[in-house]
């Protein structure tokens, strides 16, 4: 049976471990081979025990477990864009459990959250365009692509990125889901 919780500091290399493996399997062709083979795992490890050694006030981050073993996760922000409000900065979901409504729960209970923090923000997130699947999946959640832009990836090169949007977070909150 899969659980969801909040994330304590000992959840922060597990998510990072499943962040980098996330990485190296959507993002082939979007980053650096050599980025995502050598360096991407000490990255997120990075940047993972620095989000758990010094959490911004806005910060939650839920996980999704199953027999004690971490398959997903979201990290959100609240208040983090006047005008489109909570982003939600990382969903991540191991191959294993897709399919199997975690990445519907987590964005859930994010949105959930992100509600609770202020009921009249929106919920968004960023996709690469290239991620085609994580696309449809937004989609499939009611998300409405509002804009494209360019950004600075981590290995240094750049990609187009859209902005999901979700207007009414209280839609997505489920509360059985959580």
């Amino acid at each position: 049976m899969i659980t969801y919780r909040e994330a304590i500091p000992k959840d922060a290399d597990a998510i990072a471990r499943l962040h980098a493996q996330s990485w190296q399997q959507h993002y082939r062709g979007i980053m650096r081979d050599d980025y995502l083979d050598q360096q991407v795992l000490d990255d997120r490890l990075a940047v993972w025990r620095e989000r758990f050694s010094h959490p911004k006030a806005t910060q939650h981050i839920i996980v999704a477990v199953e027999d004690e073993k971490l398959c997903g996760f979201a990290c959100t922000y609240s208040h983090y864009d006047p005008q489109w409000g909570a982003l939600l900065d990382n969903l991540h979901v191991l191959p294993a459990w897709q399919g199997r409504g975690v990445g519907k729960a987590l964005i859930s209970a994010s949105a959930q959250w992100a509600s609770q923090q202020d009921a009249k923000a929106g919920f968004y997130l960023w996709v690469f365009e290239e991620n085609t699947k994580a696309r449809a999946f937004y989609d499939s959640q009611g998300a409405v692509n509002q804009e494209k832009v360019m950004v600075n990836n981590p290995d240094g090169g750049k990609a187009p990125v859209f902005r999901y949007v979700w207007a009414e977070p209280a839609l997505l909150a489920r509360k059985d889901q959580y």
